[in-house]
């Protein structure tokens, strides 16, 4: 369960909205620039 794991209230302990997030903008970044998408995967990356 969210916050249960003595974390901030509302964040998921799995890690999921990170990489969900991350993955997103990887994706818009590759749909913006017209680039192939893992060229530029590691260069747009979210921290947590």
């Amino acid at each position: 369960m969210a916050g249960t794991d003595g974390g901030p209230p509302g964040q998921d302990p799995s890690g999921a909205w990170c990489v969900f997030v991350d993955r997103l903008l990887v994706t818009l970044v590759h749909l913006l620039l017209a680039l192939p998408h893992a060229a530029r995967a590691e260069q747009f990356t979210v921290s947590c």
